[in-house]
């Protein structure tokens, strides 16, 4: 936008418009969460001494191209299954209520 004016407008409307659905959504920090064995190649536990990972936790599968090919409802020390990816680079997203986090995972063959 190249005229104040409009920008103003815009701006202001937008302001309105940000006030009236309070609800965000912050990103965790991934340093709060590790994934193990990491290179997988069969599956992968989710772990987290510091963040509280409820039952509507899901934890989902992106390839780097950004298609899900995943999800998983968390469960604690339920395994998460790869067998079936080819191998790559993929990133794995912890999503809670109002909350995400994504990390690097790698599968690999055996």
């Amino acid at each position: 936008i190249h005229d104040a004016d409009i920008a103003r407008l815009f701006k202001a409307e937008f302001e309105k418009r940000k006030t009236e659905n309070p609800v965000s959504v912050k990103e965790i920090p991934a340093g709060m969460f590790s994934i193990a064995p990491n290179p997988a190649w069969d599956s992968f536990l989710v772990k987290s001494d510091q963040y509280d990972l409820d039952q509507d936790t899901k934890v989902q599968i992106w390839t780097k191209t950004g298609q899900l090919v995943s999800e998983n409802r968390f469960v604690a020390g339920q395994a998460i299954s790869v067998r079936s990816l080819p191998e790559g680079s993929y990133i794995v997203k912890i999503k809670g209520n109002n909350a995400f986090a994504a990390l690097p995972l790698q599968k690999i063959s055996r």
